[in-house]
């Protein structure tokens, strides 16, 4: 009886570590992503190609974990550029006393990408889309950001229809 409690057990400590990994891996994998949608909103740009995505993997992909998470990563940035009107749209519409333009390069990136994972990706799970945003919020952008970010976000998951 003890080494079926035991292996169950272990079977339930692997489970575990394996979604644990799995879910730092998706958040390496957001943050990959907020790194390459950062620097073309930053240039401006509304598109990319294959050539750019090359050139960020060879330069910021470092180690095995940043290359098993970059493929989630790719997801999220074809899917933010395939629906960025919409995503941006569904922003506006939220930020009811801001303008897209008025917004920081990276609370806007942000936002983004988790409007893209929200409304349009595959399997949607708003409320950890809206957590991881807020998380990279609070790495990344300045003492504000996570409750903005948390407040429009939140607005999109209520109101925004695609």
């Amino acid at each position: 009886m003890k080494n079926d409690m035991g292996s169950a057990s272990s079977e339930q400590k692997d489970r575990l570590k394996s979604q644990k990994a799995f879910q730092l891996r998706r958040r390496m994998a957001r943050s990959l992503a907020l790194q390459f949608i950062f620097q073309m909103d930053i240039r401006k740009e509304t598109s990319y190609d294959q050539e750019e995505l090359a050139r960020f993997q060879a330069t910021w992909l470092q180690d095995e974990e940043q290359r098993k998470a970059w493929k989630y990563a790719q997801k999220i940035i074809q899917g933010t550029y395939l629906h960025l009107p919409d995503i941006d749209r569904c922003l506006q519409e939220a930020a009811s006393n801001w303008t897209l333009s008025r917004m920081s390069y990276m609370d806007r990136s942000i936002m983004r990408m988790a409007v893209f994972e929200i409304a349009f990706a595959e399997k949607k799970l708003p409320v950890v889309a809206i957590n991881e945003a807020v998380e990279l919020a609070k790495t990344y952008s300045d003492a504000g950001a996570a409750a903005f970010v948390n407040g429009i976000l939140d607005k999109v998951r209520k109101n925004c229809s695609v």
